[in-house]
């Protein structure tokens, strides 16, 4: 993918629904944010909502995960909804809002 305001090549993985986590070569962060899709013309754009870690604050972070698990022992049985029931076929993934936040309806 393209960063949409530097047009640098970046790695970009889907959290859900619209928010994305990206790394890209020319600055040294990770950046959590929120995107959106442009209705006029479909383009899928950051916002303003997020935020950008250094790489020693992401490193932070992660420290902080069995913080996190101890305090919220509840996060350990989420299920991500990819691997819902209704996720066992291309139809049930296709229409979950939050794999897919900017798909048209079917």
């Amino acid at each position: 993918m393209i960063d949409d305001v530097t047009g640098v090549p970046e790695m970009t993985f889907h959290l859900g629904r619209g928010v994305y986590v990206s790394v890209n070569k020319t600055y040294p962060t990770v950046d959590v944010r929120q995107r959106w899709k442009i209705p006029e013309t479909n383009q899928i754009v950051s916002t303003k909502k997020g935020i950008s870690l250094t790489y020693d604050k992401w490193e932070a972070l992660k420290g902080t995960f069995p913080d996190v698990r101890e305090t919220v022992p509840e996060i350990e049985t989420t299920t991500p909804c990819i691997l819902s029931e209704d996720h066992q076929n291309q139809e049930g993934m296709l229409m979950c809002s939050n794999c897919n936040p900017f798909a048209e309806p079917l």
